[in-house]
């Protein structure tokens, strides 16, 4: 079974009160989905970065000491830039290793945020719970190259 990291960005910009109250809460569509790749054998790590804090070396330094096989990633539209950066810099720090975007902002717009954004490698649409297991599974692990369409 794969490892998988799930990581809802960091904070890089000051919000309004109520918006970053919010964010300190835990993001429970993660863990839906987090809950449904360890229900389904895998291993995982959650990493909230809005709620605890830490800043995307935080993030990178976490996920690698975790070695995960795949990471997954989620991000309402006003995230979704630092989304993006922190997919970019699990990208550098874990070549090869599949990044996968959900979440509020991709489900409208999946293949214009894919094309905005290309440190995404795949995107879950509407809810993710059965839809990113499959993808785990389907997806070569110590590959690059996506499952067939």
């Amino acid at each position: 079974m794969a490892r998988v990291v799930f990581i809802h960005p960091p904070r890089l910009t000051r919000w309004g009160r109520d918006v970053a109250f919010k964010e300190r809460l835990p993001h429970i569509g993660l863990a839906y989905v987090a809950a449904a790749a360890r229900q389904a054998g895998h291993e995982i790590l959650g990493i909230d970065a809005a709620a605890t804090g830490e800043q995307i070396p935080d993030v990178v330094a976490r996920a690698r000491a975790f070695a995960p096989d795949f990471l997954a990633i989620t991000a309402n539209t006003y995230q979704i830039v630092e989304a993006a950066l922190t997919a970019g810099a699990l990208h550098d720090a874990l070549p090869g290793k599949p990044v996968v975007l959900g979440g509020y902002h991709v489900t409208p717009i999946a293949e214009e945020t894919l094309r905005q954004f290309p440190s995404f490698d795949a995107a879950i649409v509407g809810e993710g719970e059965d839809a990113l297991v499959e993808l785990i599974e389907a997806w070569p692990i110590r590959g690059t190259a996506p499952p067939p369409a």
